[in-house]
């Protein structure tokens, strides 16, 4: 299978959540993202492929703002992200 066709699958599925829960759906960046004040959350792919083998690493930011400027302001460079397996997601919540 292709990268293309992975994420074509992939968004095709997350479509009702993203919209269901105020994300955007960005194609190019292969994720989601929502923005709630000066909070941002967004859930990313990344990937390694070659031949017709895919491997995906879903991975969650949440960046605040204000904590983001603090450290900033003190030399810190923050990690907003964190891995997330997708298989062990309860859908029915």
């Amino acid at each position: 299978m292709k990268i293309q066709d992975v994420k074509k699958h992939i968004f095709s599925t997350l479509e009702p959540f993203a919209a269901a829960n105020g994300f955007k759906i960005l194609r190019g960046r292969f994720a989601l993202s929502r923005k709630a004040g000066r909070r941002t959350d967004k859930i990313f792919f990344t990937y390694c492929s070659w031949g017709f083998e895919v491997n995906i690493f879903p991975y969650v930011s949440v960046d605040y703002g204000d904590i983001t400027t603090i450290c900033n302001d003190c030399g810190f460079t923050l990690n907003h992200s964190a891995f997330i397996n997708l298989f062990l997601v309860d859908d029915k919540n």
